[in-house]
């Protein structure tokens, strides 16, 4: 839906739910979701997002930082994802402003009005996602618990939106 010398930009005002037992997954940027793809993976395979989880792990340790994600296909620990830590919490008491703007070189990240990473983007990150990429925001729960066996995943999963704005430079 862009042109390749277009640059999109995502903003999103969130704030996490208060405290749960449930491993929760939130998500802000940008998605490819191409045909055929199931949409209720617990994260897109491919995309250019805001990630942070609020108890699971994503790698060796528990992760409550808001992550920088590239993902180039179904594996976030493959050499075609990236992962950068941006050093910001999430937070529950009050609302984080995400932007995220993506140009054909770069995927800049930038919470609360501070850039936190720059990523060069490969050509391989890149590829594909100039007309297909969307923007969104998603809350997963990646939770194995149950309510009363019928495969539903229990309690809350929450992600406050205060406002989301989506626009092309």
């Amino acid at each position: 839906f862009v042109s390749a010398s277009a640059t999109p930009v995502i903003e999103a005002e969130v704030m996490m739910f208060p405290t749960s037992s449930l491993n929760k997954l939130a998500m802000v940027g940008f998605a490819y979701l191409p045909n055929g793809v199931n949409q209720d993976l617990a994260a897109p395979p491919l995309g250019i997002y805001f990630m942070v989880s609020s108890t699971s792990k994503l790698d060796s340790s528990i992760h409550r930082n808001w992550r920088a994600m590239i993902k180039r296909d179904n594996n976030p620990y493959s050499a075609a994802s990236t992962t950068a830590d941006l050093g910001v919490a999430s937070s529950t008491g009050q609302f984080q402003k995400l932007r995220l703007e993506v140009t054909a070189n770069f995927a800049t990240f930038i919470i609360d009005g501070e850039v936190r990473a720059n990523i060069a983007l490969a050509s391989t990150h890149y590829q594909g996602f100039t007309t297909s990429m969307m923007p969104f925001i998603s809350m997963a729960n990646t939770a194995s618990a149950t309510v009363a066996g019928n495969g539903a995943a229990s309690g809350p999963t929450d992600l406050y939106v205060g406002s989301m704005k989506f626009w092309m430079r």
